[in-house]
C-alpha cells in the first residue's frame, strides 16, 4: 500500500478544536455533565445571595433595622442620596454627678481613634447612635463620683466659618467672628439608660418654619399619615422622643444653653 493510499483510508481524527469568528483555532476541554451542573448551583447560588444581600439592605433601611449595627451595613443600605448642609456640627458628650459637677467624657483620658483628620470619634456620629455607649466606656475604667444623668450635646455652626482668614477677607467685608448653637440631643441616666432622644437642630429649624408658615402648617395638618407613631409627641416647641417616661419637663426645647434652658 502506497503512502497517499494509507493517508486516505485513515478515518477522520475527531478534535475538540472549534473555529472563532476570527478564524483562530481555540482548543477547549469538553466539560462533563456533572461539572456543568456544579457551575450552574454556584452561579445560582450567587445569585440568591446577591439579591438576598441587596433585599436585606433594603428591608433594613426601610425599618430601621440593624441598619447601623456594623460598619459593612453601609455597603448595602439604601442611603445614598445624602444631603449637604451649610452648617458643621459636633459632640459633646457630658456626664452630670450627684455634686453638681459636670464632666466631659470625650475624648477619654486615654486618648481617642481619629478616623479622618483631627477630629475624634464622637463627632463622626450625627445620628447619636453610640456616643452614650463612649461615654459609659469612660465612666467605666474611670474613677468617679456616682454618676446621676448623661448628656449629648450638639454643637453646630456655619460652614463658612472654617475658611481660612486670608479667604474670608478677599470674600467677607464683615470681621470673622464664629457663632456655635448648642442643642441637647440626649438625656440618659448614669448607667446608659436612655431617658428621651431629641431631633437635631436642623431638624427643629424645619419644623420652626413649617410652623411660621401658615399654609405649609395648614397642608401638614390635612395630610396626616395614616400611622401615628407612639412615643412621639408634641412637646412645647420640638417634638420628643420618650422613652422611659413622660415627664412634662422632657417637652422643653433645649436650644442655648448646653445643658439645659
Amino acid at each position: 500500500m502506497s503512502a497517499s493510499e494509507f493517508v486516505a483510508e485513515r478515518p477522520p481524527v475527531q478534535t475538540d478544536a472549534v473555529a472563532t469568528p476570527s478564524g483562530w483555532l481555540s482548543t477547549f476541554s469538553r466539560t462533563s455533565p456533572t461539572g456543568q451542573a456544579n457551575r450552574n448551583r454556584l452561579a445560582g447560588a450567587f445569585i440568591v445571595l446577591y439579591l438576598g444581600i441587596l433585599g436585606f439592605g433594603l428591608m433594613s433601611h426601610t425599618l430601621g433595622f440593624l441598619n447601623t449595627a456594623h460598619p459593612a451595613m453601609y455597603y448595602i443600605v439604601w442611603d445614598m442620596f445624602c444631603g449637604w448642609s451649610p452648617y458643621n456640627n459636633k459632640h459633646h458628650i457630658i456626664a452630670q454627678g450627684e455634686s453638681g459637677t459636670y464632666y466631659d467624657l470625650a475624648p477619654a483620658p486615654w486618648g481617642s481613634l481619629r478616623p479622618w483628620g483631627a477630629w475624634d470619634r464622637q463627632h463622626y456620629d450625627p445620628w447619636n447612635n453610640h456616643m452614650v455607649r463612649m461615654g459609659t466606656t469612660t465612666l467605666r475604667y474611670t474613677e468617679h463620683e456616682p454618676i446621676s444623668k448623661i448628656w449629648v450635646v450638639e454643637e453646630i455652626w456655619a460652614k463658612k466659618y472654617d475658611l481660612p482668614d486670608a479667604i474670608w477677607n478677599r470674600r467677607y467685608d464683615e470681621a470673622k467672628d464664629p457663632y456655635s448653637y448648642y442643642r441637647v440631643r440626649s438625656e440618659s441616666t448614669g448607667d446608659g439608660q436612655l431617658i428621651a432622644s431629641y431631633i437635631s437642630w436642623a431638624q427643629y429649624q424645619q419644623m420652626v418654619a413649617l410652623g411660621d408658615n401658615p399654609r405649609l402648617y395648614a397642608e401638614s395638618q390635612r395630610n396626616r399619615p395614616m400611622f401615628m407613631v407612639e412615643g412621639q409627641r408634641l412637646g412645647q416647641d420640638v417634638f420628643v422622643q420618650s422613652v422611659t417616661g413622660s415627664s412634662s419637663g422632657m417637652g422643653r426645647s433645649q436650644v442655648a444653653n448646653p445643658l439645659g434652658n
